[in-house]
């Protein structure tokens, strides 16, 4: 029966068998690297793994989903509304959070350096995360502007009157922000050089 069983899984039920089974492994590593001289137990094994697995999850169904509408996006084969643009562009920067979170796992879990990956969720979180979110939210405020001010949806004067605060708001303060990101990366170079002369 277990051969019949296996026998009948197609590619994607296979890779959800090679997923649990590394999120099981990832799991016993995890935690023994993370509490060295404590015996895995059984809870803290399937809790730790259940995550590693919804990770792996959402990366094996998701990222290929979106990459493909993405593609027929860009090559014009499936043209999207401008709503549905933001929920896909949502989605994969989402997806690609959860890959870079589950590879951090696995590096841990394997005893790799993980000051990269740091380093790198550092700058992600700084450089594109944050200002994404941000204009994300702009993205959606402009979008019910523009419904309500086309007459495609009205909407309550003071509704319309907090989406264009806050929509003026994220503008200015998605600019500051990346003023500062850009005034330290100057005071981090000015520095260096002038380390280097000395």
């Amino acid at each position: 029966m277990p051969a019949i069983i296996l026998a009948q899984l197609t590619p994607f039920g296979w890779a959800l068998v090679a997923a649990m089974m590394a999120a099981v492994f990832i799991a016993i590593k995890f935690i023994k690297r993370t509490s060295p001289g404590v015996k895995p137990g059984c809870a803290g094994v399937a809790y730790v793994a259940t995550i590693c697995f919804i990770l792996f999850l959402f990366v094996i169904v998701f990222l290929p989903l979106l990459s493909q509408r993405i593609y027929q996006g860009i090559t014009g084969v499936r043209p999207g509304g401008f709503l549905e643009w933001i929920t896909v562009g949502g989605c994969f920067i989402m997806v690609l959070g959860m890959l870079y979170i589950l590879s951090w796992g696995i590096a841990v879990a394997l005893g790799r350096n993980t000051r990269r990956f740091a380093a790198a969720g550092r700058q992600l979180l700084a450089w594109f995360l944050i200002p994404a979110a941000m204009l994300f939210m702009f993205s959606v405020l402009c979008y019910a502007l523009y419904l309500h001010f086309s007459g495609k949806k009205q909407q309550p004067f003071w509704v319309i009157a907090i989406c264009l605060l806050f929509a003026v708001a994220l503008f200015f303060g998605c600019w500051g922000y990346l003023k500062m990101l850009a005034d330290q990366q100057r005071m981090l170079r000015n520095s260096r050089d002038n380390r280097q002369r000395k």
